[in-house]
């Protein structure tokens, strides 16, 4: 006999826990590609590198990507195989609340203000520091 109030809440952390994440990948998607075809951009960070090829800064662009999207893709998979069986404990919160914070520090400290998709990861992630954070354990 399964207790339904628990499992619908352990349902709706996951959606909210979801939904975030995948807006965060969008927007940083977006904004690495809006990197990626903007010349001016490309300009400036050959002036700061000379000798970069362009192959080199869209390589530099893509691992950015890809690091900066692990984050939420590690606590997207972590939440959708435990979260039904194990529900939500105080280690699961440090963890995940401990690296999104680092990711939030970390994009605060890049300064690229030039961005919308810039501000609108920092709010995202602080969102999803504050679900993790307020969920009750389960």
């Amino acid at each position: 006999m399964t207790n339904l109030p628990i499992e619908k809440k352990r349902e709706k952390f996951l959606i909210k826990i979801l939904i975030i994440s995948a807006l965060i990948i969008l927007f940083l998607s977006i904004e690495a590609m809006m990197m990626a075809k903007d010349y001016e951009i490309y300009r400036r960070a050959l002036e700061k590198n000379p000798g970069l090829s362009f192959n080199d800064y869209i390589n530099s662009v893509i691992f950015s990507l890809f690091i900066r999207s692990i984050s939420p893709v590690v606590i997207s998979l972590y939440t959708f195989f435990t979260v039904k069986k194990y529900g939500i404990n105080f280690s699961y919160k440090v963890f995940f609340g401990g690296m999104t914070l680092i990711e939030i520090i970390n994009l605060i400290l890049q300064f690229r203000t030039g961005s919308i998709f810039y501000y609108l990861v920092i709010v995202l992630n602080i969102i999803l520091l504050f679900i993790i954070g307020r969920e009750e354990r389960m």
